[in-house]
C-alpha cells in the first residue's frame, strides 16, 4: 500500500471469496497504494467506498497459493513467531468516514465488538462480532450527536453492560456519558461543557475509588477536564488541570507503580507529552514535558520492553515518524527514540502482532493508504513492513479476534467509509 524511502517490500494480496459487506483478502507483506488527502478530518470520502471493488482491485495482483514462483512454501502459511502476516480479513462498510475504532463487548455476549464514529457525520456504528474473527455485515447505528471526536468506553455504574463516554466537537459541543443495556445501541446523552474543544477522552480510576472516571482533553484550552463518578448517576465535571498547547489525544495508567492513575496528554503545538503525576484523589500535579516530533497527533502507552513500566507512544503527523519514550521508573524517561513511517501518521499503538509475546509498533497513515509495523527484534525492532488498508487511516484498534494468541487489528479508513479487519497469523 504505502511505499516511501527506506521501505521495501512487495505485496500478495490473495482473493477468497466475496461477500454482501465483506471481502476477505489476505496481506501478507508490504504493498504499494496512491497517495491519500492530507489528513483533514472533516474533508470527506475520497473515494467510492465500494467495498467489493476495493478488494476486486488488489486481488488481481496475485493468484491464490502457498506456494512462491520458486517453490518454497509461502512463510504466511504457517507463520513463525517474529514474522507478521495479515492472512485474512474484511472491508466493513460502516456507511460513514470513520475516524475512531473502539473495540469493547457492547451487546453483552462475551465477544469483542468494535465501535466507530466519524467526526463528518452524525452517529455511532457497532459491528458485532460473531467469533472465530468474524463480524456481522450489517453495523447498529445510534444517533446521539454530530461530530463525535473521542469515545472510550467502560462500566460506569457496574451493571455489566459496556458504557461510553464521547467528547463532541461540534454539536452540542461538550462531553457525554451513554449507558448501555448490552443490546449494542445507545442513546444520545446529555453534554457536560469541558472546555472549548473537547478532543480526546480517557476512562480509569483517578481518584482511587472503585467506580471509573473520565478525562477530557480540550485542545484550544490546553487543559484537561476531569469528571468524577460517584456511582451515583454519569460521571460530573470536576476540576481542570493544565497541560500543554493543544492537547490532541490522551491516555491514563499508573507510570511509576504507586497505585495512583497519572495522565499524559500530546500536545500537537509544541511537539511533546505532557506528563501529570496522579496524586490519587482525582487530583494531579503539574505537567512536565518530553519533547517528540512535529504536530503530534495521538498517543498510546504500552509496556513495550516488558520491564514492568509503561513507556509512550506519539505518532508525529507532521513529521512522518512515530516517537517512542521509554519509562525510566523513577519518573524519568529517555530522550525519544524515532521511527520513520508513512506521511501524516494521525495514530499509533504497540500490540503484538507477530506472535512472539513482545508488542510491536504500528502506525496508522493518514496521508497514504498504509499502515506500518515495526516488528520486535532483538534489542530492538526490525526493518519497518507496511500494508494496504485503503485510503486516509486515521485510528487503529487491537485485540485477539479470532483466539490464535496473536494480537488483531481494526483501522479506521476515513477515506473509504469502512473498518480494514486484519486477522494476522495462519
Amino acid at each position: 500500500m504505502r511505499r516511501h524511502a527506506g521501505h521495501t517490500g512487495a505485496v500478495k494480496l490473495t482473493f477468497l471469496t466475496k461477500l454482501t459487506i465483506i471481502a476477505v483478502f489476505s496481506l501478507v507483506s508490504a504493498c504499494e497504494g496512491s497517495a491519500a488527502d492530507d489528513g483533514g478530518e472533516t474533508e470527506g470520502s475520497s473515494a467510492t467506498s465500494e467495498v467489493e471493488t476495493s478488494a476486486a482491485t488488489g486481488s488481481e495482483s496475485a493468484s491464490a497459493t502457498s506456494e512462491s514462483e520458486t517453490g518454497e512454501l509461502d512463510p504466511c502459511a504457517e507463520p513463525e513467531p517474529g514474522v507478521v502476516c495479515f492472512n485474512s480479513g474484511g472491508f466493513f462498510n460502516v456507511g460513514i468516514p470513520a475516524t475512531t475504532v473502539l473495540v469493547d463487548d457492547f451487546d453483552a455476549d462475551g465477544l469483542d465488538d468494535l465501535m466507530v464514529s466519524s467526526i463528518s457525520a452524525s452517529g455511532l456504528r457497532v459491528v458485532t462480532g460473531t467469533g472465530a474473527g468474524n463480524f456481522a455485515a450489517e453495523p447498529l447505528s445510534s444517533e446521539v450527536a454530530v461530530g463525535i471526536r473521542g469515545i472510550a468506553s467502560g462500566d460506569f455504574d457496574l451493571d455489566e453492560f459496556a458504557d461510553i463516554a464521547i467528547a463532541n466537537v461540534f454539536a452540542p459541543s461538550g462531553t457525554g456519558i451513554s449507558f448501555g443495556d448490552g443490546t449494542g445501541s445507545y442513546a444520545a446523552p446529555p453534554f457536560a461543557s469541558t472546555g472549548m474543544t473537547p478532543r480526546a477522552v480517557a476512562v480509569g480510576r483517578v481518584d482511587g475509588d472503585e467506580w471509573l472516571d473520565v478525562v477530557v482533553a480540550d485542545e484550544d484550552g490546553g487543559a484537561v477536564f476531569v469528571m468524577l463518578n460517584d456511582g451515583l448517576g454519569a460521571p460530573v465535571v470536576g476540576s481542570s488541570y493544565a497541560v500543554g498547547p493543544e492537547p490532541y489525544d490522551l491516555e491514563l495508567g499508573d507510570l511509576d507503580g504507586d497505585g495512583a492513575t497519572d495522565l499524559v496528554t500530546v500536545d500537537r503545538s509544541d511537539g511533546a507529552l505532557s506528563v501529570s503525576w496522579g496524586v490519587g484523589d482525582g487530583s494531579f500535579e503539574a505537567p512536565s514535558f518530553e519533547p517528540v516530533g512535529t504536530g503530534p497527533r495521538a498517543m498510546a502507552i504500552a509496556d513495550v520492553d516488558l520491564d514492568g513500566t509503561l513507556d509512550l507512544l506519539a505518532a508525529d503527523h507532521d513529521d512522518g515518524t512515530i516517537s517512542l519514550v521509554r519509562n525510566l521508573g523513577d519518573r524519568s524517561f529517555a530522550p525519544a527514540e524515532t521511527y520513520a513511517v508513512g506521511p501524516a501518521p494521525y495514530a499509533v499503538l504497540a500490540t503484538d502482532v507477530s506472535g512472539d509475546g513482545i508488542p510491536d509498533l504500528v502506525a496508522a497513515n493518514s496521508g497514504e493508504s498504509s499502515i506500518t509495523v515495526y516488528p520486535s527484534a532483538d534489542a530492538g525492532y526490525g526493518p519497518p513492513e507496511d500494508f494496504f488498508v485503503g485510503a486516509a487511516p486515521f485510528d487503529l484498534a487491537s485485540a485477539d479476534f479470532d483466539g490464535d494468541g496473536r494480537s488483531d487489528l481494526a483501522v479506521a479508513v476515513m477515506g473509504e467509509a469502512y473498518i480494514a479487519i486484519m486477522l494476522t497469523g495462519a
